[in-house]
Formats: structure tokens, sequence, C-alpha cells
């Protein structure tokens, strides 16, 4: 996709507040300088916590730390462990 077009195709996107998902469903789109990031941000949470990770990806955060609890959610189902919440849409809670 040419820089014009991702532009516009970006900008239709906020304006119908709708998610990439082809985008974020190809692995390749996983930066691995996102992993050191998380792992600086995780070093700030206690082990005692119960985390919910927004963009979890390749859930660093869960193979770097054991908090007491940890729940991985991405807007892609990639592994069995994640849950599915795409945050331009309405989050329902059990």
């Amino acid at each position: 996709m040419h820089q014009k077009s991702k532009i516009r195709h970006n900008s239709e996107l906020r304006a119908n507040q709708k998610s990439d998902i082809s985008r974020w469903e190809k692995n390749e789109q996983l930066c691995e300088d996102w992993d050191e990031r998380t792992l600086v941000l995780g070093r700030f949470i206690d082990l005692d916590s119960i985390v919910i990770e927004f963009g979890a990806g390749n859930m660093i955060l869960k193979e770097a730390f054991k908090f007491k609890k940890y729940t991985p959610t991405d807007i892609v189902k990639r592994n069995e462990f994640i849950t599915v919440c795409d945050l331009n849409k309405e989050i329902e809670i059990d």
C-alpha cells in the first residue's frame, strides 16, 4: 500500500471508529522494539498484581513476569489464551 493510500485508509478508520484488523492479523506487524518497552514497563508492576494487558500481541509480559493473574487481550486471537478486545467497540464484561 502506498503512503497516500495508507493515510487515507487510516483516516477512514479513525473517522468511523474502526480498527485495522487486517493489519493486526499479520504477525510481522508486531515490532520487536515493543518487547523491550513492554519489559521496561513490566518492571514497574508488582508481581502480586492482577494484570490485564490490552494489545498483548506476543504476550511478552506473561513470558517475562509471573504476576498473580495475567489476562492478555488483543484485537486478534493469536492463541487460546488471548481474549479478543476491540477498543473501538463497546466492551462487555461478565
